[in-house]
Parts: C-alpha cells; structure tokens; sequence
C-alpha cells in the first residue's frame, strides 16, 4: 500500500466511490463516523494518512474544528458537498481545506487528485 485515506462519509454511494479510487490507486481506505472518530484516528496511525475526505453533509461536521486539527497534522483535507450548499462549501474553504467541490466534481476527479498524491517527485 501506498498510504492511508480516512474518509469522514456516511453516504453508500460515495463510501463506494472513495474505496475504488483509493483501490486503484494502491491505497488502504479507513471510514470513520465522526469528528472524535477521525481525530482518534489520526492519533493512533503509525503514518499519517496522506488526505482526510470529509462529506460536509455528515452530522454535526463543524469544518473548522477538522481544518485546525487535521492541519497541525500536516494532513491535506478534500471535502464535498451539494453545489447549492455554498455556506457549507465556503466554510471549508476558509477553514484551509485543500480541496473543496461539488460532489458532481468530486466524483468525476477523485481518483485524479488521489493518483496525484502519490506520485513521488
């Protein structure tokens, strides 16, 4: 394996999106249910995981709060949500998050970015 992927996504649809991207990429795909779970996470790896995914639309996701965590890590955040929601969108911008799209783009580039991750220079 390349590296680790810890997905912050309740959505089945997408849950299954994430895990072929990661899967063709060669990398291990870790889901978690909430922000205390994602934290815990990141805490116990060994290696940090190489991006977070977060689903804006997951309960009680407060962007700011994974931004300031997942950041002093060092981990690049991806986050999506629905093309009308802009405050939740806008929010994950301006918490620092790498990577902020409508879920249509985040379906479409996904594995793109991921590939991207990890080229090595």
């Amino acid at each position: 394996m390349k590296g680790t992927v810890l997905a912050l996504v309740k959505d089945i649809y997408f849950k299954s999106l994430i895990e072929g991207a990661c899967k063709a990429n060669g990398l291990e795909c870790i889901f978690v249910l909430n922000e205390q779970d994602l934290n815990r996470k990141i805490n116990a790896q060994r290696e940090k995981p190489i991006v977070c995914v977060v689903d804006l639309n997951a309960e009680n996701t407060t962007p700011l709060e994974i931004g300031k965590h997942v950041h002093a890590q060092g981990i690049p955040v991806f986050a999506y949500a629905a093309h009308i929601q802009t405050e939740k969108l806008n929010g994950a911008r301006s918490a620092g998050f790498e990577w902020v799209v409508p879920k249509s783009v985040f379906a479409k580039l996904l594995a793109e970015r991921l590939r991207a991750l990890t080229k090595v220079p």
